[in-house]
């Protein structure tokens, strides 16, 4: 088990998209979540915004299962932004994340059950006051630094392992 920066663990990370509140051509139907979505560090599938997304943006922003939410903007004070969830939708229905966060997609060879449980531990450490910014009311993560931040990163049977136990708890 060597330190990896969190990055590693990641394939692809993109942010959100908020869409067109009517139907339209060459737009599809999508349900928005957002910070009203976080619920314990769990995703709420009954609130998404209904929105419409171009269809070119859906191939790549369409959230997969096993995907990661990371909160990107928001927070407050003494409140830092970095809550992330995982997503495992109850249906089939198109979701995306808004704007105010960043989709998280695991790489080959990681768990993405343990990814979330190391990231949701990230969020729970002084560190990621590090990596944050704050020019309006809203504070901001800075991505870039999160992704360089380095964390303990054992084998994928081993990650399995520990996502198992750290599920059942």
């Amino acid at each position: 088990m060597g330190e990896e920066p969190v990055g590693r663990l990641i394939k692809d990370e993109f942010p959100g998209e908020w869409g067109d509140p009517t139907a339209g051509a060459g737009l599809c139907e999508s349900f928005v979540l957002r910070a009203t979505n976080f619920v314990r560090g769990r995703l709420d599938y009954s609130g998404g915004a209904r929105r419409f997304i171009p269809q070119t943006k859906v191939g790549r922003k369409r959230l997969r299962k096993g995907d990661l939410v990371l909160e990107a903007a928001g927070g407050g004070p003494g409140v830092p932004v970095g809550r992330v969830a995982r997503f495992d939708p109850p249906d089939d229905r198109l979701y995306v994340v808004s704007n105010f966060f960043r989709t998280l997609r695991p790489a080959p060879g990681t768990d993405s059950r343990f990814t979330h449980h190391l990231l949701d531990d990230l969020y729970r450490q002084p560190k990621i006051w590090e990596v944050q910014q704050q020019t309006t009311g809203i504070i901001n993560l800075k991505v870039r630094d999160y992704l360089r931040i380095l964390v303990l990163v054992p084998p994928l049977e081993e990650q399995r392992r520990i996502a198992d136990i750290l599920d059942t708890i």
